[in-house]
């Protein structure tokens, strides 16, 4: 349509805004080739469209926010040289680990997701790591220095740093392992 076709068959104008948060985030535009004046039942049913044309975008953005986020958090979570776990407090089990966790210990992505953080420990040390757990999960950062055992059996001295945390909308407890030297 050229500019000139344009001029000649528009009339008439009817504008509504996209309204996310109360701030206008845009505007459904309706042009008529015919002058006529909007009734009230035409200028509703605009506004019910503009408004959820409007929620569509807001969840749109927060959506994109949020994998940005998630990428962010990743990037992060994964850049550490430590071995980071996420762990669920009631069942110990891993939600989630850190590349460097995953490799260190033998495990695959999926693997680690099935594992209970107690059974890093070597079986001799797995009643103190769960009380070291359980002190955790009554809100005390603890910090001990109990060995790993790799998923082939090898004995990694660590030291660990416990503490409380949110994630995913459960309580969990977040395990930052760092590698000692032994003696």
């Amino acid at each position: 349509v050229n500019e000139e076709s344009l001029k000649a068959t528009f009339e008439s104008l009817i504008a509504t805004p996209f309204f996310s948060k109360q701030q206008i985030i845009g505007a459904l535009l309706l042009i008529t080739s015919t002058k006529k004046e909007a009734i009230t039942e035409e200028i509703k049913i605009l506004e019910a469209i503009g408004r959820e044309i409007g929620n569509a975008l807001t969840k749109m953005i927060t959506e994109e926010k949020l994998i940005s986020a998630q990428e962010s958090f990743q990037m992060i979570f994964d850049a550490l040289e430590d071995l980071l776990f996420i762990i669920a407090i009631d069942t110990m089990i891993i939600l989630k680990a850190n590349n460097i966790a995953k490799e260190r210990l033998g495990f695959s992505s999926q693997e680690i997701l099935q594992v209970n953080f107690l059974s890093l420990f070597p079986e001799s040390h797995q009643e103190e790591g769960k009380k070291v757990m359980q002190a955790t999960a009554m809100g005390k950062t603890q910090k001990c220095f109990l060995p790993f055992i790799t998923k082939h059996g090898e004995i990694i001295p660590v030291e660990t740093t416990c503490y409380i945390t949110n994630f995913l909308g459960r309580e969990a407890i977040i395990g930052i392992s760092r590698e000692r030297k032994s003696s």
